[in-house]
């Protein structure tokens, strides 16, 4: 897609613009399908219907989202690495994959260095601002440090983290996996923001509220302001996700992986779901 010589590269882009939103139209749908919308999962309403969080849930969530948090990370950078070399060879590198690796490079550069405004004010500095150990210092392990040995020793990744954070590795070897990624999680990430300030906030460890203070959710809170323009920049027409694929094959491959993928979110929150359910029905 590089265009003949003289074109610009919005030029040539725009050209390709149909295909792509077709693409991002039926992503949509897919991530939908799934039921990763808030009306239609059963973690976006346990959250908003659960009045106390017990130190187990907590321990739960916040410990499997570290692992998906940081496994997401890594593989997306490595991902995004394979577009690169996928068009290292080329005399002229596609405008569609250069697009790609722009909104790509720029939205998971948050989770590693809080170039966004939001993240930049309230993240911590240096290494300690990488959003799974930011997560990890300001979240986990406040909660870990509450709860007793024998809990911690039963807390593990749970069977639908396997799989997920499993497949993310998987696919970190093909440009495809990168861009399926990116699209879905900046899609769906909001709302489970907003719906960890639901449970975090409500988070009672020997009837006392663990997170009280100012900056105690601001992991939190500054990722559902972020995640509005990360969304925003995965799904645009000619520099997102989708337009990485172009011939009928990769576009078939893509919705084929977006599939499995928004499968395997649903999985994961099904399971935060069920931890929040199991405990309100066991303290009843």
């Amino acid at each position: 897609m590089s265009g003949p010589p003289g074109v610009t590269a919005m030029q040539a882009a725009s050209d390709d613009t149909a295909p792509a939103l077709a693409l991002e139209a039926a992503m949509d749908a897919i991530i939908s399908d799934a039921g990763l919308r808030p009306s239609r999962n059963a973690f976006f309403r346990a959250a908003r219907a659960i009045a106390t969080v017990d130190a187990r849930s907590g321990l739960h969530i916040a410990h499997n989202w570290r692992e998906i948090t940081k496994t997401f990370m890594l593989s997306a950078i490595v991902g995004l690495g394979e577009i690169a070399r996928a068009e290292l060879s080329a005399r002229d590198p596609a405008f569609n994959a250069l697009g790609v690796l722009q909104t790509g490079v720029r939205v998971i550069a948050d989770d590693l260095d809080n170039a966004a405004p939001a993240f930049a004010a309230r993240a911590p500095g240096g290494i300690d601002g990488v959003h799974y150990l930011w997560w990890q210092a300001s979240i986990l392990q406040p909660i870990a440090a509450r709860c007793s040995a024998d809990m911690l020793l039963r807390c593990h990744a749970s069977p639908p983290t396997v799989a997920l954070t499993g497949f993310m590795r998987d696919v970190a070897t093909s440009p495809l996996g990168a861009a399926v990624q990116l699209r879905v999680v900046e899609t769906i990430a909001r709302d489970i923001a907003i719906a960890f300030r639901r449970v975090f906030s409500r988070l009672e460890i020997d009837g006392e509220k663990l997170f009280t203070g100012r900056d105690d959710l601001a992991w939190i809170d500054t990722h559902i302001r972020a995640e509005v323009i990360h969304a925003r920049d995965v799904c645009d027409g000619e520099t997102g996700m989708a337009s990485l694929a172009v011939s009928e094959p990769e576009q078939q491959r893509l919705l084929a992986l977006t599939r499995h993928y928004a499968h395997l979110w649903n999985e994961v929150l099904e399971d935060f779901a069920a931890a929040l359910i199991d405990a309100h029905e066991t303290a009843r």
